[in-house]
């Protein structure tokens, strides 16, 4: 991908096939389902769930979590929400990135979708400097319409000068109050961003994860 005075490079995850050449999308659905409290319940509530269930040595208090999360999840016709958690995944499992900020804990109406942006992850380099990714998903059958979409989705939350009124602003506010830690490095990291009377508040990048799905052409078997 070409994009005048900049170097990109764009990473694609695909499905695995099976032995017939096959995409197993309803193994992926299953993986989904079965981690829908890890994406909807913040690790905060699921760690104190798992402690009471080691207590009374019962899976009762993670089981209610697993349905409270499935309730979260919009019974609309038309929704986001599945791109949203890939999102997750993507982030979580393959790069590594915990998500500080969930919106589905932020909804107070579960046919109503929580505006902004997809989801807030955060990392921190070997240098101290606290890296803050704001999300946001496209699962379009067209790719390149997926990540031209993401991109201008993105570009306020990346470009906007300091001041109240940009784009981020809101989403820092509930990190300030809700963020959900449990990296000593990380909670370090954010307590210096937000005590703005110190030089160390300055030691922030914002960035984009931009992921997009679509369908891509296959190529035809050899014979």
């Amino acid at each position: 991908m070409l994009v005048d005075g900049h170097a990109v490079k764009i990473h694609c995850h695909c499905l695995a096939v099976d032995g017939n050449g096959r995409v197993q999308p309803h193994r992926l659905a299953e993986f989904m389902r079965n981690a829908v409290a890890d994406y909807a319940i913040p690790r905060s509530q699921l760690a104190k769930a798992k402690a009471r269930d080691q207590k009374y040595k019962s899976t009762e208090a993670v089981t209610a979590l697993v349905e409270q999360a499935k309730r979260s999840f919009t019974d609309l016709a038309k929704t986001g929400e599945g791109g949203e958690m890939l999102l997750f995944l993507l982030a979580e499992r393959f790069l590594k990135l915990p998500q500080i900020l969930c919106k589905m804990d932020l909804k107070t109406d579960t046919r109503m979708h929580y505006h902004g942006a997809d989801g807030v992850y955060a990392g921190v380099t070997p240098d101290g400097m606290l890296k803050l990714y704001w999300g946001e998903s496209k699962v379009y059958k067209n790719v390149a319409s997926a990540i031209q979409d993401c991109l201008s989705s993105l570009a306020p939350f990346l470009v906007e000068p300091e001041h109240e009124d940009a784009e981020r602003e809101r989403d820092l506010i509930l990190l300030s109050d809700k963020a959900d830690l449990d990296d000593p490095a990380l909670t370090d990291a954010l307590k210096r961003y937000f005590d703005k009377n110190s030089v160390q508040s300055r030691r922030v990048q914002y960035c984009g994860m931009p992921p997009a799905c679509g369908t891509a052409r296959r190529p035809t078997p050899l014979p």
